[in-house]
């Protein structure tokens, strides 16, 4: 599978963890299973989750969610693992997210890729793919190469990391201990943690031997290395790629305002309330208030609003969250 651009595909997979963890409850082990989204031109591991047992339709929906809206920073998280400045400053991230972010990419994908299971096969996952705007592109029955990325990412991390936790279980019975559930001494929230720092610090920053951006087959490159050059090459261009997904279908390319970066996260913002709408009248108010303060008339936010992808509800918060912040703006 050739990508060209970040984002542009984007490969999802669930494997079992190969380590016996304590449940955050009642402290017994158990088995759990990991969520991946690995972007295929990068490698980079935008987005991943950590389940007790096996994945759900809601699990999968909140890995999309994840891929679009930057990763916070956590404790004991230093200045080496914040946001590189790709681009998009890191403030103007963190005004929109209302949080640190961490150097992990994060954008809207084009594509996405998965096997068969019955969890991505999931009608309720199918239409959260397409309400965003991404294209679904089943891997073939039986072609585990159709995915090879995601596939070789999970061979990297057990061997990386889960060969050195206690409790391992490793492949098969030559490779686990004498009795690994005993061995268990690490919660699932702590292994979360763990898979979290180490693919920021570890993983987005390592050299891969087998996989080079077209532009250098020659040289070794870290994950999030192709990223930074692409937003460097691309400039402004790199930005309208995130935007395309968002609003592809709607618009015509000269009717699309003039958007700008901080567009760019109130449009993811706005887009992840489609998975997560708990609280739509706070998100849907930070984003319009960013909005105004990067100087975007009410003409722009109408536009904006007029999307079909936007609940009425969401429209009406849209508009009267706009109104209440710019009193004295008015459209061209």
């Amino acid at each position: 599978m050739v990508a060209l651009r970040p984002g542009q595909v984007v490969a999802l997979d669930t494997t079992p963890v190969p380590v016996k963890v304590l449940d955050d409850v009642f402290g017994e082990p158990v088995t759990v299973s990991l969520t991946l989204a690995l972007d295929v031109y990068t490698r980079s591991i935008v987005a991943f989750r950590l389940n007790v047992g096996s994945d759900t339709k809601v699990d999968v929906a909140m890995v999309l969610r994840d891929v679009m809206m930057p990763l916070p920073m956590r404790p004991g998280w230093g200045e080496e693992m914040a946001w590189p400045y790709p681009g998009v400053p890191a403030a103007v991230v963190a005004g929109f997210a209302g949080y640190e972010p961490a150097g992990l990419p994060f954008f809207a994908p084009e594509t996405l890729t998965t096997d068969h299971g019955s969890v991505y096969k999931n009608h309720h996952v199918v239409e959260v793919e397409r309400l965003l705007g991404c294209n679904i592109l089943p891997a073939r029955a039986m072609r585990p190469t159709d995915k090879q990325a995601v596939e070789r990412c999970f061979g990297a991390v057990r061997a990386l990391l889960f060969e050195a936790l206690l409790g391992y279980t490793g492949v098969d019975v030559a490779d686990r201990g004498k009795d690994p559930e005993a061995d268990a001494v690490v919660s699932v929230g702590r292994v979360e943690h763990l898979i979290a720092s180490w693919v920021v610090r570890v993983w987005q920053n390592r050299l891969l031997a087998e996989h080079a951006p077209p532009w250098a087959p020659d040289q070794r490159h870290s994950p999030i290395e192709p990223y930074l050059c692409w937003h460097e090459l691309e400039g402004q261009a790199a930005q309208r790629t995130y935007l395309a997904p968002l609003l592809r279908g709607h618009y015509a390319e000269s009717d699309i305002p003039p958007f700008r970066s901080d567009a760019l996260g109130c449009l993811m913002l706005l887009a992840s309330e489609f998975l997560d709408a708990r609280s739509p009248d706070a998100a849907v108010g930070r984003a319009s208030k960013l909005l105004v303060r990067s100087g975007f008339t009410r003409q722009h936010v109408r536009l904006l609003a007029n999307t079909p992808r936007l609940s009425d509800r969401m429209r009406m918060v849209l508009l009267t969250k706009v109104e209440e912040a710019s009193p004295d703006t008015s459209g061209p």
